[in-house]
């Protein structure tokens, strides 16, 4: 045996447990294809299904701020959260808003959710808002870095949402969406 035969087990040894310590290399993780954080403006399309009868698509504005940290590690760059909000006196048909007997402020339901490398985002809520207005709500689409800048400029889709407030009918709506990022 030579005389650096133990520095170079030594040598070997140090690199290998380097190597297990740190993982897999930074570049085997995908990057976000963009960031998704701001506010967007928009309009969803669709129906609304109140005691089992659909009313004829009808066409609504949407609003949503979403958030992002990409500077986390993978996977938790590819996590969102946010807000989206829906205006009621647009969907909800008048005989309902007068059984209500209030006026009812936009709804805000706040959405967690998960952007994927190729720009598919799926956010969802299954919320509480108040202490009997409860929303399940998905959204399910596509969003687009249209200039290259690095930041989402254009989020399209399909929507589900269900409302569930007391003493009145559950409300369902379902339908497509297309939001702009709004320039700041």
């Amino acid at each position: 045996m030579s005389r650096n035969t133990p520095r170079t087990v030594l040598c070997l040894l140090s690199a290998v447990t380097a190597l297990s310590l740190t993982g897999c290399p930074p570049s085997a993780f995908p990057s976000p294809p963009f960031d998704t954080s701001g506010d967007y403006l928009g309009d969803w399309t669709g129906e609304v299904e109140i005691l089992d009868e659909k009313d004829a698509a009808i066409t609504c504005p949407l609003s949503m701020t979403l958030l992002q940290d990409t500077s986390l590690g993978y996977p938790l760059n590819f996590g969102l959260a946010g807000a989206v909000e829906f205006d009621y006196d647009c969907f909800l048909p008048e005989w309902l808003l007068d059984l209500i007997g209030l006026e009812l402020p936009a709804l805000t339901i706040p959405v967690v959710g998960t952007l994927q490398a190729d720009g598919d985002i799926y956010l969802t809520a299954d919320v509480c808002i108040e202490e009997d207005l409860c929303v399940v709500f998905t959204l399910d689409g596509v969003g687009q870095d249209t200039d290259s800048d690095g930041a989402m400029d254009l989020f399209t889709g399909d929507f589900e949402i269900y409302i569930d407030i007391p003493e009145v009918p559950p409300i369902e709506a379902e339908g497509t969406f297309e939001v702009a990022a709004v320039d700041e």
